[in-house]
């Protein structure tokens, strides 16, 4: 195939050259007469345009090009539009400070020495999509003013991003940095694109921003995210290794955080209201959280369905999640955005609300009960073994709550409706083992049932009469013997009429709690009256353990 077959200009005529040819000649800059690249500078140096898509730029060329461009009244180089696609820079670029009026294309240009754009102004688009940077490169205070474009480029060596500022989208999707190990400080108003990046090195990326997705970014040997405003999504990506999320209350920079405060205004007119300074995480849905901790961040809205090793996701400082509707505070558990959104569709509207969610995003799949409890169940261990008792008691009552929802045959949560009785009970008179009110309501009601029905059904009338019947035997040289036997009668009820009365109710109420603290009785009791203390035996001391068991989850730490 000739080199030229899949560019979309017309090339210069040198043999494997696919540099676009000057209009005075069939050659491209870099091996065309001296007239005709005088001509074309001359052509430059008038409207500061340059076209050199393809070509190959040596440090001579390189030279002689900037220095025919026109100069600001700070002295830097304005460009009014540049086209450098497919171009090789042979030596080291020297664009920094200048000034891009127009778009400025260096798509898929390989850099084969240092580049330097630092404090450059990109007032067009600027658009780096799959060049190459084989040694450093800085975009140190560059101002992009439209859309940045750095897609799948690679960078080989260093790339120092700090204190760059993006007015519109900053894209650096599938790009891969193989030796940079800190990205940003930096500003990106629109947006940060950081979907299938790679990143060879561990890295720590500061950004203020409002919205950032990583989806599919690979970080192997860590990741630590300083992030401030934005809502972050990182489905599919893969953290093993130890990294970090969190919210930072303020900027390393001190220029962009004076930067920022113009920009913060911006979002809040834009959205209508305040924007918290907490970062918010949307999604981690399918991503290998392994080696992932959490810091000052809200999960409010976050979407775990799918995350690899979710229970080894360090849960950590100032980690908020969305709060359950409830008629009482106590009653408030933390609960994650795949339950709200189950219950938002499962239950009278208006009570619980469906999590926020970009609208520019494919919405989640609503997950059933089963599934929402294996996320708990994962959670809840995460919470555990950060000694966070608290917080896995809230999480494993969601797990148990959506187990004791979950039925049918695709729901791998639903083991029939015997467990589901079993659960619904527990939930009745505990909560589960966390909700002590509960447990002690319910031994209330045990203490009452139990009074009743021993006044109805259990008090004897009184104490039993006992008989003695037997015969004595004597004669004149014997001892007087007697065979006697010992019969007690069945303890009875007293009429229907008698039964009811405060004495008889006061006594049914000590029995009941002489019973409840595993305390023997000498009131005469019927078969029914034993049964029915048995029981209060049973029941009573059990629910005792579970209020205490509830109150002691909520305290310990």
């Amino acid at each position: 195939m000739a080199p030229h077959a899949d560019v979309d200009w017309p090339v210069c005529g040198q043999d494997g050259c696919i540099g676009i040819r000057l209009e005075e000649d069939h050659e491209c800059l870099a091996h065309a007469g001296d007239e005709a690249r005088d001509a074309a500078l001359k052509h430059v140096a008038q409207t500061g345009r340059i076209d050199a898509r393809g070509v190959t730029i040596s440090d001579a060329l390189l030279g002689k090009i900037l220095g025919t461009v026109q100069h600001d009244a700070d002295g830097h180089r304005t460009f009014s539009a540049v086209e450098f696609s497919r171009a090789t820079f042979e030596g080291d670029v020297e664009f920094s400070r200048a000034t891009f009026e127009g778009e400025a294309e260096f798509d898929e240009a390989t850099f084969q020495g240092d580049a330097w754009f630092g404090g450059a102004v990109f007032q067009g688009d600027g658009g780096f999509g799959g060049a190459r940077f084989q040694r450093g490169v800085g975009f140190g205070r560059v101002i992009f003013h439209s859309f940045a474009r750095f897609g799948g480029a690679i960078f080989q060596s260093d790339a120092r991003f700090g204190g760059a500022i993006f007015q519109g989208v900053a894209w650096f999707s599938g790009a891969t940095f193989e030796r940079a190990q800190q990205f940003g400080p930096l500003l990106a108003k629109a947006g940060l694109n950081l979907d299938a990046v790679q990143f060879a090195q561990p890295v720590r990326i500061e950004a203020s921003t409002i919205g950032m997705s990583c989806c599919r970014a690979r970080f192997p040997d860590g990741v630590q995210f300083r992030l401030r405003w934005a809502s972050v999504v990182l489905d599919d990506a893969d953290i093993p290794a130890p990294s970090l999320f969190m919210g930072i209350p303020r900027l390393a920079d001190e220029e962009l955080a004076l930067a920022e405060q113009q920009m913060a205004r911006d979002w809040e007119h834009e959205h209508a209201g305040p924007v918290p300074e907490q970062p918010r995480l949307l999604s981690l849905q399918r991503a290998n959280v392994a080696g992932l901790g959490l810091a000052n961040v809200d999960l409010a809205d976050c979407r775990f369905s799918g995350a690899h090793n979710l229970d080894k996701l360090r849960l950590e400082a100032d980690v908020t999640f969305k709060f359950s509707p409830a008629r009482v505070g106590w009653e408030q558990r933390q609960v994650i955005a795949e339950e709200c959104t189950w219950r938002a569709s499962h239950t009278k509207p208006g009570r619980w609300a469906d999590p926020w969610w970009p609208e520019d995003l494919e919405k989640p799949t609503a997950l059933a009960p089963g599934a929402i409890a294996g996320l708990y169940r994962a959670l809840r261990k995460s919470r555990e073994d950060a000694k966070d008792e608290p917080g896995a008691a809230d999480f494993y009552y969601g797990e148990m709550e959506m187990r004791r929802h979950a039925r049918g045959q695709g729901d791998s949560g639903s083991r029939g409706r015997a467990e589901r009785g079993v659960l619904t009970v527990y939930w009745l008179v505990s909560g589960y083992g966390l909700r002590a009110w509960r447990a002690l309501a319910a031994l209330v009601v045990l203490a009452v049932v139990i009074t009743g029905a021993l006044v109805g059904l259990g008090l004897a009338a009184s104490a039993s009469p006992q008989h003695l019947a037997g015969t004595i035997t004597s004669s004149p040289d014997k001892r007087t013997r007697i065979d006697a036997t010992l019969n007690t009668a069945q303890p009875e009820l007293p009429p229907a009429g008698q039964r009811w009365t405060v004495q008889r109710t006061q006594t049914a109420l000590e029995v009941t709690l002489d019973s409840i603290a595993f305390r023997a009785t000498d009131q005469p009791l019927t078969t029914a009256g034993i049964w029915t203390t048995d029981a209060a035996r049973i029941l009573g001391p059990s629910l005792l353990v579970l209020a205490l068991l509830a109150i002691r989850s909520r305290v310990k730490r």
